[in-house]
């Protein structure tokens, strides 16, 4: 350090002229070298950069922070719901997300996840936050758990390469002519025609009875396409194959996405003493829990006790059990049979370490949304860090395009066909005692 300090002096001192160092002279004696500005302005800037590059070498300057790779940093941002109200969805899709990001991360130390997490509570917030997503460009998003929803993130996001992952919104139009937009759950016009299938095969129906809340984008389309499949069926059976199909339409004064727990909003009373004298056998409610809960309450009262077909739109087993008992919904007639994601005896490595995570951190054992979320992120964070840029929607969508066979929780063979998840549909029988899987369909 000593012949460092040396150097500088000597160094420093080198731009200016000596001092007088024999005492014998005189100030008058000494000639000065003359001055030349910008001559000693250059060399006075070469060493200062001498210096640096000195007090660099002799550790005297901190090192500069280690520059981050940008190739192994996972950008994301997740846009869900802020009322959270139904079904308590939103906190399932979350912490399935959560899961996923912790469980991906063990698996592959050398890579970062930054979870932007976004919430909205009106349209004009959606719409909002989908173009701060394209300013801040992100390039990747979770989101949209509701079919219109989706639908107005998707229609602001596509004028951008930003890949949009939604796990539930099961509406065609989601991905239609949309191409960074994928969705993990099959789409409503599968849904719809391997339910009508299922309906006319196995259930039999003398009667059935649709009920269509067209208030819905989701259940709107989702029944009217069950509907169709079902009316195309019944000239290609025999007579007593083919069931009396009673279609019922009802527009509310709001949709079932936005009356949350308000189950006194509709009134089924009229439609249920129709169905009562048509002798409906089946009914068939493709729509939320909002629906089926005042529904099955005044079905109760009237009496009257169909078996009942739905799907996804209900939500977890668990939460319609404890909704119904919160209404005070009696279940002891209670049959169904319905679409839902996840087999939760699934016993599977990534079953069981999602499973074992999921308890650590909740305390509660997974259901069905948050398995989706899982999946949903699961496939974007794989897709991601096989770019070989992650900061490229382009690159992203196209090793989504590339994903095959991948093992997830709600699916065994997971892949996108026309960014729609494709993969065997799980069919639950639901009775007042529980839910138990009876059937996996194509």
């Amino acid at each position: 350090m000593a012949k460092y300090a040396e150097v500088k002096k000597a160094l420093i001192d080198a731009c200016w002229p000596r001092r007088i160092s024999r005492s014998s002279e005189s100030a008058d004696s000494i000639r000065f070298p003359r001055f030349n500005f910008a001559n000693s302005f250059l060399l006075y800037l070469a060493i200062l950069a001498l210096v640096a590059l000195l007090e660099h070498l002799f550790g005297i300057l901190p090192s500069p922070p280690p520059q981050v790779d940008i190739t192994n940093v996972l950008r994301v941002s997740v846009a869900l719901r802020l009322d959270d109200k139904e079904n308590q969805s939103v906190h399932s899709l979350n912490s399935g997300i959560e899961v996923a990001r912790i469980l991906f991360l063990r698996r592959n130390p050398g890579i970062n996840i930054d979870l932007d997490r976004l919430a909205y509570d009106n349209v004009e917030n959606l719409r909002a936050m989908a173009r701060r997503i394209i300013d801040s460009g992100t390039p990747a998003v979770i989101g949209g758990e509701w079919s219109s929803e989706a639908l107005e993130l998707g229609s602001i996001l596509k004028e951008s390469s930003v890949v949009f992952v939604t796990p539930t919104a099961s509406n065609p139009k989601v991905t239609e002519d949309r191409p960074y937009i994928f969705r993990i759950c099959l789409p409503d016009d599968v849904v719809a025609s391997r339910l009508a299938f299922y309906t006319l095969d196995k259930l039999k129906p003398k009667t059935l009875a649709v009920v269509h809340d067209t208030a819905s984008p989701y259940s709107d389309y989702l029944s009217q396409k069950y509907v169709d499949t079902v009316m195309g069926q019944l000239n290609r059976r025999r007579a007593n194959e083919r069931p009396v199909v009673i279609q019922e339409k009802f527009n509310p004064a709001t949709a079932p996405e936005s009356r949350s727990m308000n189950y006194e909003a509709v009134d089924f009373r009229p439609m249920i003493e129709k169905f009562k004298r048509q002798n409906v056998t089946h009914v068939t409610l493709l729509s939320y829990s909002s629906d089926l809960i005042p529904f099955l309450k005044q079905a109760n009262e009237a009496d009257f006790h169909p078996v009942y077909i739905g799907g996804d739109g209900w939500g977890a087993p668990s939460r319609l059990y404890k909704t119904a008992a919160d209404q005070g919904v009696d279940l002891t007639h209670f049959q169904a049979y319905r679409h839902f994601y996840w087999d939760e005896s699934k016993n599977t490595t990534l079953a069981q370490e999602f499973g074992s995570e999921f308890e650590k951190l909740y305390k509660v054992p997974p259901e069905g949304l948050d398995a989706i979320g899982f999946d949903a992120a699961w496939v974007l964070f794989t897709a991601m860090s096989k770019a070989d840029y992650p900061r490229s929607g382009d690159k992203i969508r196209r090793e989504m395009l590339q994903l095959e066979s991948m093992s997830l929780l709600t699916y065994d063979h997971f892949q996108f066909e026309q960014n729609n998840g494709l993969g065997n549909m799980p069919i639950f029988k639901l009775t007042g005692s529980g839910s138990t899987l009876v059937d996996s369909i194509r």
